[in-house]
């Protein structure tokens, strides 16, 4: 099946796969003035994917019907979830070791080294040692406790930055609208957009009144209302 460009899953057989898909999203990326996308992404688009209508053959998608409920779970492992792999958290021994950077606590550690070593080997008195640990066991429990608060505070950060981008999102799904997660939108699926929505992935326009994005809170870039609507449309 894949010396002839189908992916096939299941009792599903697609005619374009995840590094397809990436690719040309990520030519939209790499060509982001409108006379660039002219050239070099919408030629591609249409060659190469048969524009919208070839693009829902290949993905196996009725625009009136949508996704099929029964499909979702083959589509996830075919594509994978709508999710930004967040990067490992450190873990908290790590972020002792980034505590004890501090110039602070290295005094106060070569002091207690000083100390320890005055009482064993100069002094040697009875419990001569007890300024030394003293100092040692302050360290362990200033590095412990901002180890434990900054593992915690990156915790909450990450659960809190999750419901952010979990929002409900309007869907086409066996012939009827339906509300899912960001985070369940599989591929294939077809969105409907409000005034002020957000969009939830990247995606074709197969369907438009009055289009005009905005892609600042993304890129940081302004773009003319022609020049947005090229680079969207050609995802």
């Amino acid at each position: 099946d894949r010396e002839h460009g189908v992916r096939s899953l299941g009792n599903m057989s697609f005619d374009v796969g995840p590094k397809d898909l990436a690719d040309l999203v990520r030519s939209t990326f790499e060509n982001t003035r409108k006379d660039d996308v002219e050239i070099d992404v919408l030629p591609i688009y249409r060659d190469n994917y048969g524009g919208v209508d070839g693009l829902l053959q290949k993905l196996k998608i009725d625009r009136e019907h949508g996704v099929r409920s029964e499909e979702i779970v083959e589509r996830k492992a075919h594509f994978g979830e709508n999710r930004v792999e967040e990067e490992p958290q450190d873990p908290l021994w790590k972020l002792m070791l980034e505590a004890l950077e501090d110039p602070t606590l290295i005094f106060l550690l070569c002091a207690a080294g000083f100390s320890l070593f005055i009482a064993f080997f100069v002094e040697q008195r009875p419990y001569g040692w007890l300024e030394g640990v003293a100092i040692l066991f302050a360290v362990v429990v200033v590095v412990t406790v901002g180890a434990v608060n900054d593992y915690q505070k990156e915790s909450q950060f990450r659960m809190l930055n999750a419901k952010k981008d979990d929002v409900p999102i309007t869907v086409i799904r066996d012939g009827d609208t339906k509300t899912v997660s960001t985070y369940d939108l599989v591929v294939g699926d077809i969105v409907l957009l409000s005034a002020g929505d957000i969009i939830p992935a990247d995606g074709v326009v197969i369907g438009r009144n009055d289009l005009e994005l905005n892609e600042k809170n993304a890129n940081r870039r302004n773009f003319p209302q022609e020049e947005v609507f090229k680079l969207r449309y050609s995802r």
